[in-house]
């Protein structure tokens, strides 16, 4: 018997609120990514186990498609968006909404900061 069984059912259920994520990119952007195990990512795509599968089921499906898919999987059910740092064709946080029932934007202060004082110069 697992004696950690009612735990594990309890956690799985939970949805996640993702506290600071930035937006997603353009699949032929230019920005730093996390690798997760090629064999968990081929499990959710249901693709070949290996880094051409993966990025071949990427190319077809799109990053709407894989987007939708990733997030339901993570049950994420809030995404607060640092969208202070510009990268080369990000999505606006509107094309978020999409994905999760609350959308939001972290204001980063010294951005705004910067901002007016480049104004006042």
């Amino acid at each position: 018997m697992d004696k950690y069984a009612e735990l594990r059912e309890a956690v799985e259920a939970v949805e996640l609120v993702d506290a600071h994520a930035h937006n997603l990119i353009h699949s032929d952007g230019t920005c730093f990514t996390f690798q997760r195990g090629l064999r968990d990512i081929a499990e959710l795509y249901g693709s070949e186990v290996s880094l051409r599968g993966i990025q071949e089921y990427r190319k077809c499906s799109g990053l709407q498609s894989i987007s939708s898919l990733c997030f339901k999987a993570a049950k994420i059910a809030a995404i607060l968006i640092d969208d202070g740092i510009e990268f080369d064709k990000m999505h606006e946080i509107e094309w978020h909404r999409s994905f999760a029932p609350v959308v939001g934007r972290i204001l980063r202060i010294e951005r705004l900061a910067e901002k007016i004082l480049d104004e006042v110069r």
